[in-house]
């Protein structure tokens, strides 16, 4: 047997190792999102050059905002990864299509990130590139809303240009707005909203307001901007607990654990999975920032409860904030997890028992 085998072999029979605990093996961990069915049957016709499965998925998405969020996303990512002349075939055949200019819009965004890490290319070039990408992606935002008024989806491109531009506060506003308007538990529009408001140097520090113990690094995270991240989490939360992954995120990205607030967003985030929330497009983000939440507050056998059912799909946001890569920062906390908390066996002979993970 060669000797990375062996050592593959002896790493999966350890004591701690993640499938003594039932959890994929490291090799199979991806940061790419794992598509369902029907998203893979859209970008496997859009890879042989067809638009027309990705149109028939966004006109069957319905009032169903968040699986059109995660479609378009998807459509997108393949768009730039590949040939994109299925999109340009689209919109030459239906050019008032809110379906087609939603999905080119977001097409625009995830553009506009891959041109700014272009590190091949001059700074000014990246930030010039950026910046036109982005300044289409709002014009043609605007198309898709007038054509399609009652869709959130362009108000939450808004607000992913408000960020991007450091647009100032009646521009995101107004987008803020229509999207509420029209979705108030838009999940990821509040999540692109809080970007907005944690990145924001528009209001300085508020008299009174709570700050991060330590400070974050401000290089890094704005501190003058943290007390309305805060606030603007804790408001959320309030409003549905759909939004409570709102707060985990917050204290991931200021690393900071200790806030009373936080055991109780655990809790809330929990329910909200366990009560249907894991059949929500997008429950795999907010099972990530419990998971993360689980290991950094010490319930580390919950923790493994969490990455059981995640499986290998390491593509959430929350990852960003903890580690070089989002799968590094995943394999990390996972590992941590497993460390901390006993196998299933000893679980077993101490008369130990942790709560399943959500189905």
């Amino acid at each position: 047997m060669a000797r990375s085998a062996l050592h593959r072999l002896i790493a999966r029979h350890a004591p701690h190792a993640p499938a003594r605990r039932g959890l994929v093996d490291d090799a199979e961990v991806t940061a790419r999102p794992l598509l369902d069915d029907v998203l893979r049957t859209a970008v496997e016709a859009a890879e042989d050059g067809s638009w027309r499965p990705a149109s028939r998925l966004l006109a069957t998405t319905g009032w169903n905002w968040e699986r059109r969020w995660e479609a378009v996303q998807a459509l997108a990512a393949h768009a730039d990864e590949a040939d994109g002349d299925w999109m340009q075939d689209w919109l030459l055949e239906q050019p008032h299509s809110p379906d087609a200019i939603t999905a080119h819009t977001a097409w625009l965004l995830t553009h506009a990130t891959v041109l700014r890490r272009d590190r091949a290319a001059p700074k000014a070039t990246r930030v010039r590139g950026f910046r036109r990408a982005l300044v289409a992606a709002s014009d043609r935002a605007g198309d898709a809303a007038r054509l399609a008024p009652d869709d959130p989806t362009p108000w939450a491109q808004q607000l992913a240009v408000a960020h991007g531009l450091h647009l100032p506060e009646e521009k995101f506003a107004r987008a803020w707005k229509e999207l509420l308007d029209r979705d108030p538990l838009h999940r990821s529009g509040h999540a692109l909203a809080l970007r907005y408001r944690w990145d924001s140097h528009l209001t300085g520090r508020v008299p009174g307001a709570r700050t991060p113990n330590p400070t974050p690094h401000p290089d890094r995270y704005p501190a003058d901007s943290y007390p309305e991240a805060l606030d603007f989490a804790d408001q959320a939360a309030e409003s549905s607990p759909s939004l409570s992954w709102l707060r985990l995120l917050v204290a991931a990205q200021a690393d900071h654990w200790d806030d009373p607030a936080v055991p109780a967003s655990i809790s809330a985030t929990t329910g909200w999975l366990r009560d249907g929330g894991s059949e929500t497009p997008d429950a795999r983000h907010h099972r990530a920032a419990l998971a993360l939440a689980l290991v950094r507050t010490g319930r580390h056998t919950e923790a493994v409860d969490q990455f059981r059912a995640l499986g290998r799909q390491a593509d959430s946001p929350v990852w960003d904030h903890v580690g070089p890569t989002k799968r590094a920062a995943f394999l990390t906390t996972r590992a941590e997890a497993c460390r901390n908390s006993p196998s299933p066996r000893t679980r077993g002979l101490r008369g130990e028992r942790s709560e399943p993970a959500a189905p």
